[in-house]
């Protein structure tokens, strides 16, 4: 939050995927099952959200308050020789299943007494507080956009199912952002503050390109003054993160080629 973020989860999710390949490395491992479903999870657009572990670093670096030595960061060379020479592999398997979200609910519901937690992205309190109040009100990013829309693309609702769903308001329980506050130790004044600060929303940007640019957006950043980010400088924003993803994208398919060569599948 000090450093105006979207990505409040990234430091859970990146270290429990590390810490899946470091257990599979140990105990000799070749597969790693994963439940995601992109028939009714979706995918977020990009410029929505990033992670890797160079990005974690310099947050951290900046903003943190407790060394993060033990921290199970997931560096692309680690990354690459558990893929590539280790040879692990994930697996979706909802992915190759013509999943139906509802009648797997009732499924669990019937057969275990499994009880709904209230909509996706809210497992746990962090994912509650992030997906239900700090990215909505912050940012405007409402991430219901990208599990209905795969539910409209799958045929499990229809487009009006899901402005009816989209035009109601999303549940809060105001205890959770006590809580939040308390574990932050932040008073009432100060995280409001966070909640309008706009001076480092361009930060988690430029980390990510390993380097400070020249030029306004530069020279913002090195100051670290409260000052607004104006429309110009979100726009070059923008431009700057749909290059980086552009870069990324062509070296995933370089790393996926090379991967199904050292597996000997065709690419």
């Amino acid at each position: 939050m000090l450093a105006g973020a979207l990505d409040l989860e990234t430091p859970t999710d990146v270290p429990l995927a590390t810490t899946l390949y470091l257990a599979a490395e140990k105990y000799g491992i070749k597969y790693i099952l994963e439940g995601h479903s992109f028939r009714t999870e979706g995918i977020s657009p990009p410029g929505w959200f990033y992670m890797d572990a160079k990005y974690i670093q310099t947050v951290h670096k900046q903003f943190g308050t407790v060394p993060i030595k033990t921290f199970p960061n997931l560096w692309l060379s680690r990354w690459l020789k558990w893929i590539i020479f280790d040879r692990i592999k994930k697996i979706r398997l909802l992915y190759y299943l013509n999943y139906k979200k509802e009648k797997a609910k009732k499924f669990l519901s019937e057969k275990f007494g499994w009880q709904w937690y209230g909509g996706h992205h809210m497992e746990n309190r962090t994912a509650y507080f992030t997906n239900n109040y700090y990215l909505p009100k912050k940012f405007g990013i409402d991430l219901r956009y990208c599990e209905f829309s795969a539910l409209i693309r799958s045929g499990q609702i229809t487009r009006e199912e899901a402005l009816d769903k989209i035009a109601q308001p999303k549940d809060f329980d105001r205890d959770i952002l006590e809580e939040v506050k308390k574990r932050l130790d932040l008073l009432d004044e100060e995280f409001e503050r966070l909640m309008i600060d706009s001076r480092n929303l361009i930060y988690f940007v430029i980390l990510c390109t390993f380097q400070i640019p020249t030029g306004p957006i530069g020279n913002l950043i090195k100051q670290g003054n409260s000052r607004r980010v104006t429309i110009e400088a979100s726009r070059n924003i923008a431009k700057t993160r749909s290059k980086l993803f552009t870069r990324l994208s062509i070296l995933k398919l370089i790393m996926i080629n090379i991967y199904k060569y050292k597996n000997g599948t065709e690419s």
